[in-house]
């Protein structure tokens, strides 16, 4: 995310110093949407596996769910 903003302030510097066209600030612009919508779909896929698992499990269904680390698998 943050790499995408850097993009995007830099293609705007460089449009306002007239040394790059529009289409580098828009096609940054477009790929930070892309990341943000990937974003909001994991979370909402994370959030309905979490309701999946409590479900499975006999559990209200906005009961947290605990992650066990990697230290944990065999």
């Amino acid at each position: 995310a943050k790499a995408v903003r850097t993009a995007m302030d830099e293609g705007e510097r460089l449009l306002a110093a007239g040394t790059v066209t529009p289409d580098v600030v828009l096609r940054a612009r477009a790929e930070r949407a892309s990341g943000e919508q990937s974003r909001a779909a994991a979370v909402r896929d994370r959030d309905a596996a979490r309701r999946m698992v409590n479900l499975l499990l006999d559990r209200p269904v906005d009961t947290p769910v605990e992650l066990a680390g990697d230290d944990a698998l065999p």
